[in-house]
């Protein structure tokens, strides 16, 4: 609620909908969700969506957003090697995909709510290789933890 949508010309209600009324009829119109203005534990996949319109239509457009923890860290397996580029972390009560994981193993996770700390599962070559364990309390402020995967 009251995320800032397309420079301030729009507004989310409490439900995450925000009416914008711009664009011209037959032209591309952009829409920009204003990240600067997200609370801290809320994320979008794509902050710009386009679309086009007929003349006198109404458009509606999904953003999608997490909410919950960020964690920034780097994945290590029981004998100290990293997952492989392209491994995806997953809920496992969700089936939610939290992050990805980078070079040398580093993975930026986003959405993460009480249930997901608990249950998230590093998956390559189609199946669950290892689960995560997250510390109880994350700042980001203190740079990447290291996450160990068994």
């Amino acid at each position: 609620a009251g995320v800032p949508v397309n420079g301030n010309s729009g507004v989310t209600n409490r439900f995450g909908v925000g009416v914008v009324s711009a664009g011209s009829s037959y032209r591309r119109s952009d829409i920009s969700v204003d990240v600067a203005a997200l609370p801290e534990d809320v994320d979008v996949s794509s902050s710009v969506i386009s679309q086009v319109l007929t003349e006198g239509a109404v458009g509606y457009r999904k953003i999608d957003a997490n909410q919950g923890e960020q964690v920034l860290g780097h994945i290590r397996l029981a004998d100290g090697a990293s997952p492989p580029f392209g491994a995806l972390v997953v809920s496992g009560k969700t089936g939610r995909t939290a992050g990805m994981v980078g070079d040398g193993g580093l993975a930026y996770l986003t959405g993460l709510s009480g249930e997901d700390r608990r249950t998230l599962n590093v998956s390559w070559d189609g199946r669950v290789q290892c689960r995560l364990t997250l510390p109880e309390t994350v700042t980001l402020s203190r740079g990447p933890l290291l996450l160990p995967c068994r």
